[in-house]
């Protein structure tokens, strides 16, 4: 009777971890569809703004990007002196929306490894529980079967 008492708790704590899991699937799904729409406008926006940057370049500005004498650090430098007031805004406003870009992926992974952490966390709680309700099931077995032999004495004695 426990052995049978125990296969039932076994298969309600399964379910549960079941749904857990199947909850948990879920969330991750609407996770990922909201990270990947919001993705995609965040690319959106950060084209416009290259685009607008882009159409921002002075004639001056273009030769210095495609002068082939200079080295990568002069173009840098030179580029970086020639800019207005209003390009540099430009820029900070791009690098803002990449630090956030990835900020949010780097949440997005700390959320998936934390999704793993959990699970693993089920299952060896589910482990451990259920070695425990087995160990439980037989040592109530025993009992009960000590005491039914225990009874078949005494009543052999009586």
């Amino acid at each position: 009777m426990g052995l049978f008492l125990t296969s039932g708790v076994v298969s309600a704590q399964e379910e549960q971890t079941k749904d857990q899991v199947q909850t948990m699937e879920q969330n991750q799904v609407q996770t990922q569809t909201a990270t990947q729409e919001q993705e995609l406008i965040q690319n959106m926006v950060q084209t416009q703004n290259r685009e607008r940057f882009k159409a921002s370049l002075n004639e001056e500005q273009i030769e210095i990007l495609e002068n082939q004498e200079m080295t990568r650090e002069q173009k840098k430098l030179a580029f970086e002196e020639s800019l207005s007031v209003e390009q540099r805004e430009m820029l900070q406003v791009q690098n803002q929306e990449q630090n956030r870009v990835g900020e949010a992926t780097g949440g997005q992974q700390a959320g998936e490894q934390n999704k793993e952490q959990l699970k693993t966390q089920v299952r060896e709680q589910n482990r451990e529980n259920t070695g425990t309700q087995t160990q439980e099931g037989q040592m109530q077995q025993v009992r009960e079967n000590y005491q039914h032999n225990q009874g078949g004495t005494n009543g052999g004695k009586n």
